[in-house]
């Protein structure tokens, strides 16, 4: 008798888990997204784009896609996202909510403004990343009650499933909070220059397998680990401290705090490997760095996810003349 209640209990917890999979499978897909029309109009153009390549290879996935915009947005966005969503859902499910960014800011104000003055953009050519809605990301644990989210950035294009990303959360270790890609360039060898300098042998601002930063356009976030995190939510109220002590040129809004954040607390952060933010710019190679670029940019992968960040284009766009 007892050799068979042995025999048993592996198969009931195969098949206890067995069947967490399958509620989990039909849980949601939470996105995330940023809206900011009123400052580009070509962001609608991303967005439906976006949209269409996710849905496309996304089979019967069930999703939520949440915008955070203006309300006067709201009017830009709906036609043109239920017309995409209507054409190329198949057997999706795909549930669409704008939240107020006005709101929002308001009820965050004082944390917004402390970012803002620790990693505000001081280059006047990337004034945009002294916006308000660029300083959201890190709050989206106080924002929304969901337990996990894709945090997306609008210039994407899906090659493949968003479920094989969203799997991602299952290979995120105990005290990892969020998956994040490195940033492929040497923005952040430049950016952390005065630390660099101050601390000779450092693996901060070096290429992989050294610390090069993170690029935000694609995330994993853990929201109930967030909100459990006492750490995190410490440098959310203070963050003079990991300010002075990394003495970044900051450029990039939240980028740079997720980064910082990651120079102080790496065991935070999961690393997504490169062919998940597959980045497409390649400006820095013709701005002094052409001798260690590739050293930062290099992903030998076949992209699952492409981002045509810095105004770059997506190879299916390069192919049209």
């Amino acid at each position: 008798m007892r050799n068979r209640a042995r025999t048993l209990i592996p198969i009931l917890i195969i098949i206890i888990f067995c069947y967490m999979g399958l509620l989990n499978r039909h849980e949601p897909i939470r996105i995330i997204m940023l809206g900011q029309l009123l400052a580009d109009k070509t962001e609608l153009l991303s967005v439906v784009h976006l949209m269409k390549s996710i849905l496309v290879y996304s089979g019967d996935c069930k999703m939520e896609l949440h915008i955070i915009c203006s309300p006067e947005d709201i009017t830009y966005y709906n036609a043109p996202l239920e017309k995409v969503v209507a054409l190329h859902s198949g057997t999706n499910q795909v549930k669409v909510t704008y939240h107020g960014l006005g709101g929002i800011v308001t009820q965050h104000w004082k944390t917004i403004k402390e970012m803002r003055k620790y990693f505000g953009a001081v280059d006047k050519s990337n004034r945009m990343y002294k916006e308000d809605v660029f300083f959201i990301r890190p709050l989206y644990h106080r924002i929304f009650s969901f337990d996990k989210v894709i945090a997306l950035d609008t210039d994407l294009e899906f090659q493949v499933s968003i479920r094989s990303l969203y799997e991602g959360f299952s290979d995120m270790e105990p005290n990892a909070l969020i998956s994040v890609a490195h940033d492929l360039a040497p923005h952040y060898k430049n950016a952390f220059k005065m630390y660099r300098e101050k601390n000779p042998g450092t693996s901060v601002g070096e290429p992989r397998p050294g610390f090069q930063g993170y690029n935000t356009g694609v995330m994993l976030m853990d929201l109930e680990k967030l909100r459990k995190s006492e750490t995190f939510n410490v440098y959310l109220e203070n963050m003079s401290d990991l300010a002075a002590e990394f003495n970044l040129t900051p450029a990039l809004a939240d980028q740079d705090f997720f980064t910082v954040m990651g120079a102080k607390h790496p065991n935070m952060f999961r690393v997504l490997s490169c062919e998940w933010n597959y980045q497409l710019d390649e400006a820095q190679r013709n701005e002094g760095n052409g001798d260690i670029f590739v050293l930062y940019h290099s992903c030998n992968k076949t992209a699952k996810i492409y981002h045509a960040n810095g105004g770059s284009r997506f190879p299916s766009e390069r192919l049209v003349k």
